[in-house]
C-alpha cells in the first residue's frame, strides 16, 4: 500500500451556472457565454466572508447597463461597451461581494427595454442576446 500526505487546504467557494445562459461561445479567441435578460450563477460558500468577484463583459451591438445583485441585493450598475469586429475589448469589472455560508445567488440583469434593442440584437426565435461574459473568477 502506498500512502500520500496531502496538504490540508481551506475549502473555497465554487460557482455553478444557474438560469438563463446561452451555450458556450468563443470571441477574441477566448471562451465565454452570453446572458439572456436576467441570468444567475449559484455560488456555494463554505463560510461567511467577503470575496473578490472579477469578470470581463461586452455587450452585443450597443452600450448597455449591467446590474449585479448578490442574494437580491444590488451591488453595482456598470456601463458595458459593445464587443466584436471594430469594437472595444470587453470591460473588466472587479468588485467585492459578501457571501453567506451555503448557497448564494449572483444575478446579472440588463434592464434595457426590448423596444431599445435593434432587430440585430434578436436571435432566431425572438430571444435576445444582452451581454457576454468571460473569465468569471471569485477569490478571497
Amino acid at each position: 500500500m502506498i500512502v500520500y500526505r496531502i496538504a490540508r487546504q481551506e475549502p473555497a467557494p465554487f460557482m455553478v451556472l444557474n438560469d438563463d445562459w446561452y451555450p458556450a461561445a468563443t470571441w477574441q479567441n477566448q471562451p465565454g457565454r452570453w446572458m439572456k435578460d436576467n441570468s444567475t450563477i449559484k455560488i456555494i460558500s463554505p463560510h461567511n466572508g467577503t470575496f473578490n468577484l472579477s469578470f470581463y463583459a461586452g455587450s452585443f451591438n450597443q452600450k448597455m447597463n449591467l446590474s449585479v445583485y448578490i442574494n437580491n441585493k444590488l451591488i453595482g450598475i456598470f456601463s458595458i461597451d459593445p464587443i466584436g469586429p471594430g469594437n472595444s475589448l470587453p470591460t473588466h469589472i472587479v468588485m467585492n461581494i459578501t457571501l453567506n455560508k451555503g448557497e448564494n445567488i449572483l444575478r446579472f440583469q440588463a434592464p434595457q427595454l426590448i423596444s431599445e434593442l435593434s432587430i440585430a440584437d434578436k436571435l432566431q426565435g425572438g430571444q435576445t442576446i444582452r451581454i457576454g461574459f468571460q473569465n468569471i473568477t471569485l477569490t478571497q
